[in-house]
């Protein structure tokens, strides 16, 4: 017999009761600050303690890009006021703007002010994003100025928070999505900002705290003066913009460097380095740039984008000096890119189908448009030249073409233009036809080469878009150069095939930290290697690879010592190598899984196996190869299309 008690009226209104005081409890707990204004684990939260070291910013009255005034510093009727250094040249400035405006948005509830400074004139940051925090111009208004003699920034973006009584409370990032320039974190961890902010609300600032801030380098408010012709001049033995570091930058840096490329600014005039000496001392002195993953002497290249020893210390000695610009007559010509296509008229232009749109923030896209090629005959490609519709978006472009009608599935499949994936094409018909990365120049193959495209083939181009900090669309093309038909169907053109070398075994467990994982193939047939490229995903930590020949002659073909999957490119030998049959490619690949890795996706880490998507992993070597006949063409190609293969159906069971 079971026993159902009777309800009662006080009993069932004591629930409601109840979450409605806690309710109350919470929002008057965030109106007194009490409760954070953004979640995230801050590195700056914890009660105050300790001798307050915050000094005073002095009152100064601001004039904002619409002519309204504005205090800063000194005691304020704001709880706080965020002030934000801004360029709007710097990528990692620009991709900081929408977090900065749901911030604005979030502080202003809270009679937090935000306020942003833009130190440079490029752009206006509030007529060409879609912000409605208060913008200032350092370089027109003279409390501008006054206020970063005080502030003392260092790098674009640098965010201060100064509270009601005019003490600095927080200085340092935004946050932690960026580790360094240029490498970006799988997911933000600590928002450190926000967090200030909720210190002084909550009245537990009771010292400066500071963070490091990761971005451009911020130079002085006004450039070092110019140097004469003669007189400025010291000796002969001086080193001069107009003698020796013109050409030099010229060569290194202004082929990316320039307008109309994905590059943020440009290299081309003394103005524009001696506008960012600071920055460039700092990125040529840890070599991040020029950029060149490739270890020294692990193999040879073209188109090696180092500085050389020799290069970098004249460069160096330059920046670090007072930058003497010698004489001026007789400064090299600013090199002239032409405005049309850089290796002449192509003879067959594609165009993405349609205008795309990319949001301001999130993931980064992979994106495939697929443009029919409308080829009436089999073709051989001497070269394709990439001309993006958005440089500042576009991170790098591969192309493959695709005879099996898969892609144009796909396309049809998805309702945006083109198709979305990650980690792979979708498709594993047709052939690779190169591709395109900031800093890679459009060159023909070699005499007597060509990638083979079927005729009635669609052309697919795979663009890896990141997000600018503004909505923004592109419409990019392509310029496909043939090699002439009269010659194209000679038997003296041979045709370029990739092959690959992978282990589809790979498993890396949870945490971790350093997982060796090595693959070999041994090739079949002879072959002539023309250019390699590795590829990992986001726990690759480095990677090697080598030739090994039947007679024991190892011969190195390419290392990365610090793996950055958005950084990866093709690599053309600077001499065909020859390798005999019998040789194994060796590729070996280690992996970190565990926390400390920032780029791991997945918190707390996962086990990850072989995948194309890029929370899986992969431990690839492309190779393009050229072989002595047809017959072995097609040996090699079936023996490595059969080798991976036998590796999936024994993970698969057979299947």
């Amino acid at each position: 017999m079971e026993f159902t008690p009777k309800s009662s009226p006080l009993k069932a209104a004591i629930l409601p009761l109840v979450c409605s005081l806690m309710a109350l409890v919470v929002l008057g707990a965030w109106v007194g600050g009490l409760l954070p204004l953004e979640i995230g684990r801050g590195t700056v939260v914890g009660p105050g303690g300790g001798v307050d070291d915050r000094p005073t910013v002095e009152r100064l009255v601001l004039r904002d890009s619409t002519g309204a005034l504005h205090q800063v510093g000194g005691v304020s009727q704001s709880s706080a006021t965020v002030v934000v250094y801004l360029s709007s040249t710097c990528p990692i400035s620009r991709g900081f703007l929408p977090a900065i405006e749901r911030l604005h948005r979030a502080a202003a509830r809270r009679d937090v002010r935000v306020l942003a400074i833009q130190v440079d004139q490029a752009v206006s940051l509030a007529s060409e994003f879609e912000i409605s925090f208060p913008v200032f111009s350092e370089q027109e208004q003279t409390p501008n100025t006054l206020l970063r003699k005080q502030l003392k920034p260092t790098h674009v973006p640098e965010a201060f928070v100064i509270d009601a009584t005019g003490r600095l409370s927080y200085r340092g990032r935004i946050d932690d999505r960026f580790i360094d320039l240029g490498r970006r974190r799988a997911a933000v961890s600590s928002r450190d900002l926000g967090r200030a902010i909720d210190r002084v609300l909550a009245g537990r600032a009771s010292r400066l705290e500071r963070t490091t801030p990761v971005g451009c380098v911020l130079e002085p408010l006004r450039a070092p003066p110019k140097r004469g012709v003669s007189k400025q001049v010291k000796s002969t033995g001086e080193i001069t913009w107009a003698g020796t570091v013109a050409n030099l930058v010229h060569r290194r840096c202004g082929r990316c460097h320039r307008p109309d490329t994905a590059a943020p600014f440009s290299l081309l005039s003394y103005q524009d380095v001696v506008g960012r000496r600071r920055q460039l001392l700092e990125v040529v002195t840890r070599r991040i740039m020029p950029p060149w993953k490739p270890r020294p002497g692990f193999g040879h290249f073209q188109d090696d984008l180092r500085l050389s020893d020799e290069e970098l210390s004249l460069l160096r000695d330059w920046l670090e000096s007072d930058l003497p610009r010698g004489d001026v007559a007789s400064e090299p010509e600013v090199p002239r890119y032409a405005g049309g296509w850089e290796l002449g008229r192509p003879d067959l232009v594609l165009t993405m189908p349609e205008r795309v749109s990319i949001p301001a923030e999130g993931r980064d896209l992979y994106w495939y448009f697929v443009i029919p090629s409308g080829l009436k005959t089999d073709r051989m490609i001497s070269a394709i030249e990439f001309r993006p519709g958005n440089s500042r978006v576009i991170h790098h472009a591969s192309f493959r073409y695709d005879d099996t009608g898969t892609a144009r599935r796909l396309d049809a499949a998805d309702p945006r233009p083109g198709y979305r994936r990650y980690g792979g094409w979708g498709f594993g018909g047709g052939g690779t036809l190169g591709g395109w990365a900031v800093g890679v120049q459009p060159r023909h193959l070699g005499p007597g080469l060509g990638r083979p495209i079927k005729a009635g083939s669609d052309f697919v181009l795979q663009v890896h878009y990141h997000p600018s900090g503004r909505p923004e669309a592109d419409q990019s093309r392509l310029g496909l150069y043939f090699v002439p038909e009269a010659t194209g169907t000679s038997e003296s053109i041979t045709p370029v095939v990739e092959i690959l070398v992978g282990e589809m075994s790979l498993e890396i467990p949870a945490g971790e930290p350093n997982l060796h994982h090595p693959a070999v193939y041994t090739l079949p047939v002879p072959v002539t290697v023309h250019s390699v490229l590795p590829h990992m995903h986001l726990l690759g930590r480095r990677c090697r690879a080598w030739a090994e020949t039947p007679a024991g002659q190892q011969v190195p073909l390419v290392a990365i010592d610090e793996w950055d999957f958005h950084w990866h490119s093709q690599y053309h030998l600077e001499q065909p190598l020859r390798l005999p049959a019998g040789t194994r490619l060796i590729h070996e690949a280690w992996y970190d899984n565990s926390v400390a890795n920032p780029f791991n996706p997945h918190s707390p880490p996962r086990h990850v196996t072989w995948g194309e998507g890029t929370d899986q992993e992969m431990g690839l070597l492309f190779l393009d190869v050229t072989t002595d006949s047809p017959t072995d063409r097609r040996r090699l190609i079936q023996h490595n299309q059969g080798h991976f293969l036998d590796q999936f159906r024994r993970l698969t069971g057979g299947r």
